[in-house]
């Protein structure tokens, strides 16, 4: 795990090394493949009011909606 990031709904995103990003909806007991499969994730940002998650990669910066 490179990057973690917990939303005020209480979902967790974390990024990884060569694995993308990976969410938890259930409070980290299960996880499922968010994207960027592949990628290594540096950060995870987000942006509550607009319900934006932005990941910066080792290839740039990505955004995805994190509603469900």
């Amino acid at each position: 795990v490179t990057a973690i990031l917990r939303d005020p709904h209480g979902n967790f995103y974390v990024g990884t090394k060569y694995n993308g990003v990976w969410t938890s909806r259930d409070g980290a007991k299960t996880w499922t493949q968010y994207g960027l499969d592949g990628e290594s994730i540096v950060a995870l940002v987000g942006d509550d009011t607009r319900g934006l998650l932005y990941a910066a990669t080792t290839h740039g910066l990505f955004k995805a909606s994190t509603e469900p």
